[in-house]
């Protein structure tokens, strides 16, 4: 069958070609290495700096809130996006906003306890006030201060018993919330190595003029659809190892995919 010499001819080619084959297939598992290096080596890390003026003259040591709150954050094990630090007053603190060393000051007022300890409709009525300041421009601080702003509005509902007016309930699509950033680019890099292929297979096409065979296969009365068929045959063939070779990198590395892997 003269597409099966087709397929051949051009396994020959491929075979001859074989640093170019090399570097179509090694590509994109190349970069799927390269970024998991890249993002394992650079964590996004949200600076907060805290500086508590709270003055919990007059009331008991166990009402000293201020220091409770931000005692519990430095303490906390399980921050691993935010780094939490408490500043001595607020012009260090201006200073290192200035200076692009943090990225959300917060200030917690001298009254901070005071207002905490009361209940009821006297807390309601005259909450405690925190003042935040950063670039509210910038994605960093919009990130720190909404994280910033849950973890006091649920120490305050925890002192004072006063639950939240809105209970926000999140509901990721598929699994939005648990995918890496590496685990995001990899589709994006599985298309990657399937567009390696224009090097590959428009070589394949070059080849043929270049080296006139493509004048002699049509003294063969070879048909246009078995000479375009028996080339994408084999390119099809070096499609599926690229994009197998980046998946398998890829799963070694801690990939997870879903639905079917043949389709």
């Amino acid at each position: 069958m003269k597409l099966l010499s087709i397929i051949r001819k051009c396994l020959k080619e491929q075979y001859r070609s074989f640093w170019l084959f090399i570097l179509t297939v090694s590509s994109a598992p190349f970069f799927v290495l390269v970024y998991y290096l890249i993002v394992e080596g650079y964590e996004q890390k949200y600076c907060i700096d805290i500086v508590n003026n709270d003055n919990p003259a007059h009331l008991t040591p166990d009402s000293e809130y201020g220091k409770q709150f931000v005692t519990g954050l430095l303490q906390s094990d399980t921050l691993t996006s935010f780094q939490i630090r408490e500043v001595a007053n607020s012009a260090e603190g201006l200073e290192r906003i200035k200076n692009r060393k943090t990225d959300v000051l917060v200030i917690l007022p001298d009254s901070f306890s005071y207002k905490i300890s009361r209940t009821g409709n006297d807390f309601l009525s005259n909450p405690a006030t925190v003042e935040f300041i950063g670039n509210i421009a910038s994605m960093k601080y919009m990130i720190g201060a909404v994280w910033i702003y849950s973890s006091i509005s649920d120490f305050i509902t925890l002192k004072t018993g006063i639950p939240s007016p809105l209970i926000l309930y999140e509901t990721p699509i598929g699994v939005s919330g648990n995918r890496t950033d590496f685990e995001l680019s990899i589709p994006g890099l599985l298309i990657f190595s399937i567009i390696m292929l224009m090097l590959s297979a428009s070589s394949a096409i070059v080849y043929e003029t270049e080296n006139k065979t493509l004048r002699r296969l049509k003294i063969t009365r070879m048909s246009t659809v078995e000479i375009l068929g028996g080339i994408s045959t084999i390119q099809l063939l070096v499609g599926i190892i690229s994009v197998t070779l980046t998946l398998l990198i890829a799963l070694l590395l801690g990939f997870r995919y879903e639905g079917s892997l043949t389709l």
